[in-house]
């Protein structure tokens, strides 16, 4: 199990790095011409903080599924309410392809705070006996 639990953190480490590439391509697109000059100086920030919180988010969710439950309720919850006044046009115009990312990632987020509120009920009802917070297959 150990070998299991040591390799699910390494790949899962391993996909944050291209996700950190995208957030540094990004980035540097909103803070160069010609989008620099479209956008407030401070969006590379907020880019930033919404690539950030999603990787550290998937971390904690694996190596301490106990102490991240409720991390991961109310981020969730902020991320599907962000994404939901997105989908509805009421923070941008929308194209429909920006819609439909909007939408699906509205789902995941919601979702996410199903399965976050959900993890204890399970975990004692199957894992009990293999000791705290473990959840067995």
């Amino acid at each position: 199990m150990q070998a299991v639990d040591w390799k699910l953190k390494v790949a899962l480490l391993w996909m944050l790095q291209p996700v950190n590439y995208v957030s540094y391509i990004l980035i540097g697109l909103v803070e160069t011409e010609p989008f620099g000059a479209a956008v407030d100086p401070s969006s590379g920030l907020i880019i930033a903080a919404f690539f950030f919180v999603p990787c550290v988010m998937a971390w904690l969710s694996v190596v301490s599924p106990d102490w991240s439950r409720w991390p991961n309720i109310a981020l969730a919850a902020l991320f599907a309410v962000l994404k939901l006044a997105a989908a509805l046009g009421l923070l941008a115009e929308l194209t429909p392809a920006v819609f439909f990312n909007e939408l699906w990632a509205f789902v995941a987020a919601a979702m996410l705070v199903w399965y976050a509120w959900k993890l204890p009920a399970m975990g004692r009802a199957k894992g009990e006996a293999h000791g705290r917070g473990e959840i067995s297959a």
